[in-house]
């Protein structure tokens, strides 16, 4: 008989990092050995107002509470997975849900896909942040920096397990690059958070390069989408030509991307363990990353790519142009991206400690 699990996490449409999350999980052999049901928290495209979007997730918390108080009931799991990107309002939503599978004999895991420091990030809220996740037999962080605030904020049963993606075979690229400009990639949300005004002011002093930003448009807190602004930034003399918005394209077109594609970049201003660093570094991609979440840990200087200072153009042109001055290496660590997340980071390597949790818990 399979053991039972309920799973509170986000499914697309639209993409994104917890919902790719679920897709993958949904479809590995977890799910041979696992009864899981999933409670779907997604909560739309981003590109509205912010009282829009408030209007929205109250509506969409309504009726999770009502699913997954009927699932608790007749499905009666044995772990309650719940995935959450640490939002004081959405950690707050979850607290009943929490007490509830407790209640019920479940055991529980909170799942924070975001940085763990937004749980700290209003000191005078910590103690009832604190209350709110007791009943949670076990919280999983992404990244050692979260690890690293979860237990300052003096939570228990924290464990660190990274974001994971299924193996695919290397493509074959003309590298080394010659007679032509080198291609970077950005692949995420279309929005400010993800340093994307930071990428097009670097990359216009970086020479004969070509980038491609590849991605839904999301607006930012002001609820603004920032379209007609990145496309009058890339119509200038010094990026004319060079940058391409292809928009969002359907995930299984996203890898022939990837496949033709010489660098990663992601210069986000914070992330937990983005899925699309992954795949980049599956298909055999260098990245150029900021220092936030666990990219740091993904990415080393000049073994793998190179790390910047988020929100730092400069720094980020610095990288940008250590990889086009130096193109002959490009072959070099995109090879080392690849043997990282084959040793690290398959869905094979992390999914034994995932179900190795759930069992252990039981």
């Amino acid at each position: 008989m399979k053991r039972r699990l309920l799973l509170q996490s986000a499914l697309p449409p639209p993409s994104g990092g917890i919902a790719t999350w679920t897709t993958n999980l949904l479809a590995s052999s977890l799910a041979d050995r696992w009864d899981i049901r999933v409670v779907n928290v997604n909560a739309g495209t981003l590109d509205v107002s912010p009282r829009e979007l408030a209007l929205r997730k109250v509506g969409i918390a309504a009726r999770a509470m009502a699913q997954f108080s009927a699932e608790i009931a007749r499905f009666q799991p044995h772990v309650v997975h719940m995935c959450t990107s640490a939002q004081t309002m959405g950690l707050l939503r979850d607290a009943p849900l929490l007490r509830l599978a407790r209640a019920s004999g479940a055991a529980t895991v909170l799942h924070v896909h975001g940085s763990a420091s937004r749980i700290g990030a209003r000191p005078e809220l910590l103690p009832l942040m604190r209350r709110v996740l007791a009943p949670a037999d076990a919280i999983v962080v992404l990244n050692q920096d979260s690890l690293a605030h979860a237990l300052s904020y003096g939570l228990l049963n924290v464990h660190r397990i990274p974001n994971s993606i299924a193996t695919r075979p290397l493509p074959t690229r003309d590298w080394p690059v010659q007679g032509r400009p080198v291609r970077f990639l950005f692949v995420g949300w279309m929005m400010p958070a993800k340093g994307i005004f930071e990428l097009l002011d670097a990359f216009a002093t970086v020479p004969d390069a070509e980038l491609t930003m590849l991605g839904r448009w999301v607006a930012d807190k002001q609820g603004v989408v920032r379209e007609p602004e990145v496309r009058e930034r890339i119509a200038r003399p010094d990026l004319a030509g060079r940058v391409h918005l292809p928009g969002e394209v359907p995930l299984e077109r996203v890898w022939d991307f990837y496949d033709q594609a010489d660098v990663f970049v992601l210069p986000s201003w914070t992330e937990g363990f983005p899925m699309t660093l992954l795949e980049a570094m599956m298909s055999g991609l260098p990245a150029v990353v900021s220092r936030v979440g666990a990219m740091p840990e993904a990415v080393d200087d000049d073994v793998n790519g190179f790390v910047h200072t988020p929100k730092d153009t400069d720094d980020l042109a610095r990288a940008l142009r250590r990889i086009v001055d130096d193109k002959q290496r490009i072959a070099e660590w995109g090879a080392a991206s690849r043997e990282r997340v084959m040793a690290r980071y398959t869905h094979e390597v992390v999914y034994e400690e995932l179900e190795r949790l759930w069992e252990g818990l039981m």
